[in-house]
């Protein structure tokens, strides 16, 4: 009788790491629904409570974010998830930034009217151990409004400009700006002397680099169409891949008021770069 009892105020029992690992794992995304069919000795009540206790929250966000892209914002998130996010099985997308870039991570998950918590962890490139953040999403309405979108599973080779049905042509300056925050550098670089003669020369370049080719292509023709430049596509050998580079005085002074034409997101510190590039630009 004392068993049934206990089963029946199941949030008075004591709760084993088994189950809070059960819980923590399903609560967020799921709710207390899933966890009861794992732990039908508990109820309602007594999931709900423990969810509490331990500070776990049921995850909420915008299902229908990227249903249509028809907004600045959105255009950009696509274009920086292009860049640095990744759809996988089980229906869930994500994205992964050195932790340096947490901010701008958080600004994504407000758009998303999100309460997801970024997760950290430490990754080896090459001879650095880097502190990574990021998120994943398990939502079948997200992920395939993504993959619709364009951002394919294991995407480095496959990916595609969107066509005009996805992305309208008023948000391309959004969406380009979205990849090169993700994939794309600002290069200011300083030559003081060469042997005996000494001279001051600044090297400023703009460049994004990518692994597909037509993608590669398909971009730079539109960025010279839209912004009326002449950015170069090279294949650089040594690392397999493709760089569009923009290195003119004139044509990185355009491209950066592209880029930034009006107060809409972007990732600040490359903002900032683009800043000192137009500064060398206009002397």
């Amino acid at each position: 009788m004392a068993d049934l009892h206990n089963k029946t105020r199941g949030w008075e029992t004591q709760w084993s790491k088994e189950e809070d690992e059960i819980l923590i794992n399903n609560y967020p995304i799921f709710g207390w629904e899933k966890v009861i069919e794992i732990l039908p000795h508990r109820n309602k009540s007594g999931i709900q409570q423990r969810a509490f206790k331990l500070g776990i929250k049921k995850l909420t966000y915008n299902k229908d974010y990227f249903t249509r892209i028809n907004t600045p914002e959105k255009a950009y998130w696509l274009g920086f998830i292009y860049a640095d996010g990744y759809v996988t099985t089980g229906n869930r997308w994500g994205i992964e930034l050195s932790s340096v870039d947490q901010e701008h991570l958080q600004k994504l998950i407000e758009c998303l009217d999100s309460n997801i918590r970024l997760k950290f962890r430490k990754r080896k490139r090459f001879t650095k151990e880097i502190e990574m953040c990021g998120f994943q999403i398990n939502n079948k309405k997200m992920y395939k409004d993504l993959v619709s979108k364009g951002v394919l599973n294991n995407k480095t080779y496959i990916l595609q400009f969107p066509d005009e049905n996805t992305l309208p042509k008023e948000y391309y300056s959004d969406f380009i700006r979205g990849l090169y925050d993700g994939d794309g550098s600002f290069t200011i670089t300083s030559f003081n002397s060469k042997k005996d003669k000494i001279y001051n020369y600044i090297v400023k370049e703009i460049s994004l680099v990518c692994k597909n080719k037509k993608f590669a292509e398909d971009l730079v023709s539109i960025i010279n169409s839209e912004v009326h430049i002449n950015a170069r596509l090279n294949y650089v050998n040594r690392d397999d891949l493709y760089s569009i580079r923009i290195s003119n005085k004139k044509d990185c002074l355009m491209f950066i008021n592209y880029l930034y034409n009006t107060d809409n997101i972007c990732l600040y510190r490359k903002y900032l770069k683009a800043q000192e590039i137009k500064k060398y630009c206009l002397t």
